[in-house]
């Protein structure tokens, strides 16, 4: 009996001491595992942060490169050539009406750079010479407009 008494003794005092290692086990835990598991996991996140932040302007960087070749292919090509451009000048007649002339007869005639059409070139020599149908007389005189390109070159 005393055998089991010791038994019981040393298992009482192997629980104590498992318990109090566990205890201080536990302590240690409580006091610098939160710290030092905190710490680990700041790390942790900043770490996450960094790489999807670097993620994203990588991104960016790619999209603003997508971007400028794109607009580099859509732009017009540029010479060294000078480039020409026109300025139209409406310039002003008279012209004497022959037998079997009409407007549009003028229109045709008169309007050869094509700026406006044949129709509104017949409406605006309406307009200037008050003339309000597509009967005109023979030997009155008409208001025609003519147009004159001018041109520019830029460089």
């Amino acid at each position: 009996m005393s055998r089991v008494n010791t038994m019981n003794t040393m298992n009482v005092m192997r629980r104590s001491n498992a318990m109090y290692t566990m205890t201080s086990a536990n302590r240690y835990r409580e006091v610098g595992g939160r710290n030092r598991s905190s710490a680990h996991t700041v790390r942790i996140r900043k770490a996450v942060q960094r790489k999807s932040r670097s993620r994203f302007v990588l991104i960016a960087i790619l999209c603003i490169m997508a971007g400028i070749m794109f607009g580099m292919m859509l732009s017009p090509a540029q010479t060294s050539e000078a480039s020409v451009s026109y300025d139209v000048k409406t310039r002003y007649m008279s012209v004497r009406v022959e037998d079997g002339m009409t407007l549009n007869a003028l229109a045709q005639e008169y309007n050869t750079e094509n700026v406006i059409s044949d129709r509104e070139y017949v409406k605006e020599v309406q307009a200037l010479n008050n003339v309000y149908d597509d009967k005109i007389q023979s030997g009155c005189y008409l208001t025609i407009p003519y147009y004159e390109k001018e041109m520019h070159e830029t460089l």
